[in-house]
């Protein structure tokens, strides 16, 4: 799963990119007992935010605009659409594709 942008404490809008790695959150629940993710959430047990592996892909340049209030939409192949948003100058109307697999962005 990708996080991207969005506001951070003191206002600044941001434009960091950052994966979960959603199979520690599978482990977690196995060692919780539980058998699936889609299982009733108020019954289980919260883990700590720092048991999942968070990681900041490694790109150098291409990432969007720093914004917050876009559209972002996964697509099949492993891709990520980022499209709009509000920017420090006002509207945003590019779009950017992030493929995961290679970690490169691409403008379009």
């Amino acid at each position: 799963m990708y996080v991207f942008g969005g506001q951070g404490a003191d206002s600044q809008l941001l434009n960091d990119l950052y994966a979960l790695d959603l199979g520690t959150l599978l482990h977690l629940c196995e060692c919780w007992g539980v058998s699936t993710v889609l299982t009733d959430v108020r019954a289980r047990p919260r883990a700590p935010l720092d048991s999942f592996e968070w990681s900041q892909p490694a790109i150098v340049t291409g990432l969007p605009a720093p914004r917050r209030d876009f559209a972002a939409a996964a697509l099949p192949g492993n891709r990520l659409l980022i499209h709009g948003g509000l920017g420090p100058a006002g509207r945003l109307g590019d779009a950017v594709l992030f493929d995961a697999s290679t970690q490169a962005p691409r403008r379009s």
